[in-house]
């Protein structure tokens, strides 16, 4: 049986070239995707707390993530 005979919805598809580092696109902005991250988190977990309800716990918390934001992206 040849190619040709074998109908083309069970013919195997060709394998997909690799794709380069270059033509993946523009590198990732991972500045702003941390952003996005712990901002939807402080959202989704300390509104409304008890933790939000304490301005001096809440703002010691915010300017903890400041930091920690700043030692992941040294690292990445």
């Amino acid at each position: 049986m040849t190619d040709a005979d074998v109908p083309a919805d069970t013919a195997a598809a060709p394998d997909p070239a690799p794709v380069s580092i270059t033509e993946a696109g523009p590198a990732c902005d991972w500045p702003l995707r941390l952003e996005r991250a712990l901002a939807a988190w402080l959202a989704e977990e300390i509104h409304n707390s008890p933790v939000a309800r304490v301005t001096d716990a809440y703002n010691h918390l915010v300017t903890t993530l400041d930091g920690l934001k700043a030692r992941i992206l040294q690292e990445i």
